[in-house]
């Protein structure tokens, strides 16, 4: 389904259009620091799954340090 488009664009003097253009910079760059904190946040999150899951799940092909010493001094 096609939806509708639109485009603001300001124009006028530059007395004019600079205000709203220096509010609009400011509120799409605290959009950016949100969503910075929730990709760190959702990373975190990742991370912590993972490692989580490595820690309850054995490794194949790993050997405790000591299971090593055991087959070295045999």
């Amino acid at each position: 389904a096609q939806l509708p488009i639109y485009k603001y664009v300001p124009y006028g003097s530059l007395e004019e259009v600079m205000p709203y253009l220096i509010r609009r910079a400011q509120e799409n760059s605290a959009v950016g620091v949100s969503i910075a904190k929730e990709a760190s946040s959702v990373m975190a999150e990742i991370r912590r799954r993972m490692l989580g899951r490595a820690k309850t799940q054995p490794q194949t092909g790993t050997t405790t340090a000591s299971e090593a010493a055991a087959n070295n001094s045999s």
